[in-house]
């Protein structure tokens, strides 16, 4: 009874609480009428009565007038909601922005050197080739004006979506220096050299951060991305094989197309034996064409350094991600031999070295890790447990 009587007064406690403190709020919430107020609704209420003709007209009016201003500020809304736009730098649409930018880049980097050296740029094909140019550099564009000052950033672990923030972050960082230098209009002195004069787009090249940034970014969103770690260094490799042919022909059209049996003999597609000339002497192969002259010599010899000392270091590359895509397993493997053989020295029975076993390919098919700690200890429980 007494513990019964305490319970309802404690009850009664907290209502009165409860009702005091939702009074407090409501008197707080609550403002007393002022006097100009409370005049005017007499004035209002002392109004004779509008009749119900004058009345549907009013409010006939006034949707109309609501409905008008609706139309004006979804117009607005339509023009400004771009302007306003703020960009997510893991959402798909920058994923897919970025693989487009990205291609841009590649296309200069590509494009540039090989325009500057073979002799693939005629009359008759360069409005196709300003055409590719004017595409990759409006991308450009877009991409400093548009989109970049539009990418939300983290800030002390906020994302930070003020446009204007975003704005000025963009144009503080040195990514909007190098976008401004790649977007410099050289292309005008076209006028006094002519269009053949593809070195002037150098500028380009600035932009490279976008190619790696697009990298990066696949990178982290990829479970497995250790096929576009590959993919990139062999596109290095591949980079550095072309221009190492641009050289070679360019070297071979200032000796002296087939001048000698060191030089492009002119014969056969330029580009695709310059380029097995190049791959060749980058790897080491051999059996290349053996250089008469000084100067011959000296490019021999800095192909062949470039070669053995960027090679190494891609095939070290590749050699890390290979052994970082496996690391795991191979830990795996070899917690699971030592469990295994220290189990086999202390006589365990069959049953028990079984179940461990099992419980060790279990947790890797579901978890794909494990820690040494939770080892020990899981080891501890189901062994002993």
């Amino acid at each position: 009874t007494a513990n019964k009587q305490f319970i309802q007064d404690r009850i009664r406690h907290l209502v009165d609480a409860f009702s005091t403190r939702a009074q407090a709020a409501r008197e707080r919430i609550e403002t007393p009428a002022t006097p100009s107020s409370v005049s005017s609704r007499e004035t209002i209420d002392q109004q004779p009565p509008i009749p119900m003709k004058q009345k549907l007209s009013i409010s006939f009016s006034d949707k109309h007038i609501e409905e008008s201003f609706e139309e004006k500020d979804e117009s607005m809304g339509l023009k400004q909601r771009f302007e306003r736009k703020i960009i997510d730098p893991n959402g798909r649409f920058y994923v897919i922005w970025m693989s487009i930018a990205a291609m841009s880049v590649f296309y200069n980097a590509w494009v540039i050197p090989m325009r500057s050296t073979f002799p693939y740029q005629t009359k008759e094909n360069r409005v196709v080739w300003m055409v590719f140019d004017y595409i990759a550099d409006f991308i450009y564009i877009t991409d400093v004006f548009c989109i970049q000052p539009r990418v939300k950033y983290l800030h002390e672990g906020f994302w930070v979506t003020d446009i204007k923030l975003l704005r000025s972050n963009y144009m503080k960082s040195k990514r909007f220096k190098l976008d401004l230098l790649s977007l410099l209009p050289l292309d005008f002195l076209y006028i006094i050299w002519g269009p053949e004069f593809v070195i002037l787009r150098l500028p380009k090249f600035f932009k490279v951060h976008t190619f790696w940034e697009f990298f990066s970014l696949v990178d982290k969103l990829l479970s497995n991305p250790y096929v576009i770690r590959i993919s990139r260094t062999l596109m290095y490799m591949m980079y550095l094989i072309h221009l190492n042919a641009c050289a070679y022909y360019s070297f071979s059209a200032w000796e002296g197309i087939g001048s000698n049996n060191f030089v492009f003999n002119g014969k056969g597609n330029a580009y695709i034996k310059c380029f097995y000339f190049a791959t060749k002497t980058a790897t080491s192969i051999g059996k290349n064409p053996k250089p008469t002259q000084e100067i011959e010599y000296m490019f021999m010899t800095f192909s062949w350094l470039m070669g053995v000392f960027v090679f190494a270091l891609l095939i070290g590359q590749i050699r890390d991600i290979i052994s970082t895509a496996t690391r795991s397993k191979t830990e795996y493997r070899k917690l699971v031999n030592e469990t295994l053989e220290y189990m086999r020295r202390l006589n365990l029975p069959q049953d028990m070295q079984r179940r461990v076993q099992l419980w060790f390919n279990y947790t890797w098919e579901t978890q794909r890790t494990l820690g040494k700690f939770e080892i020990v200890k899981n080891s501890y429980n189901n062994i002993f447990l």
